[in-house]
């Protein structure tokens, strides 16, 4: 008897205490306490991209993870919603900007995601939208990251060929000439950005 209570009381503890749980949950949402928290916008690899772009790059702006819709616009004379649909929810890793924030460039940092049908299908959208607007997009491997001297000569072709008001280049004709650095993303310790940049929040 007491076995048979004791498997009752557990099963009533596993179908009750779940729901129990949810209820309590759904009771704090309409209370006013949303399910959210906060987290780091750049994941360990595109901190490091990102501190030697503006190691390299000092006299140009660099701003991380920016939506195409932030600085691309629709033509006149096409259907906003339309066009401005198939961008809203695409974003560049960087964007390049001069010091009036004429843009230079957009870089995306790949990894292997991004060898899926269906991120490939979203990258061909994205770099096809850039190219209509005459931005330049280069794409770099996070396995394979270009050092500053690379980015700077990289960058450097990129604002020559925008002078000469040729058309935007893309990944396959800017390659890195210098070296990159092959790292592993998971574990190397060189991975965390410079110290004067870091500053945690602590909570």
């Amino acid at each position: 008897m007491k076995l048979l209570l004791f498997f009752l009381f557990v099963l009533t503890c596993a179908l009750f205490v779940p729901m129990a749980m949810r209820a309590l949950a759904r009771q704090k949402h309409r209370e006013g306490e949303w399910p959210f928290r906060v987290k780091k916008p750049l994941t360990k690899v595109e901190q490091v991209l990102y501190f030697r772009l503006i190691e390299a790059l000092p006299d140009l702006i660099v701003l991380a993870q920016v939506p195409l819709a932030g600085f691309l616009r629709v033509r006149k004379g096409q259907t906003w919603h339309e066009w401005h649909n198939r961008i809203s929810q695409k974003s560049v890793d960087y964007l390049i900007c001069e010091r009036d924030f004429r843009v230079v460039m957009a870089v995306e940092l790949d990894d292997a995601s991004h060898d899926s049908p269906t991120r490939a299908h979203a990258d061909a959208t994205k770099s096809r939208a850039l190219t209509a607007a005459g931005v330049t997009l280069i794409r770099w491997r996070t396995t394979a990251l270009p050092d500053e001297a690379a980015i700077r000569s990289i960058v450097a072709d990129v604002r020559d060929r925008d002078h000469d008001g040729r058309d935007p280049v893309t990944t396959a004709r800017i390659e890195p000439r210098l070296h990159v650095s092959r790292i592993d993303a998971s574990n190397d310790a060189s991975m965390d950005p410079p110290s004067a940049y870091h500053k945690e929040t602590r909570s």
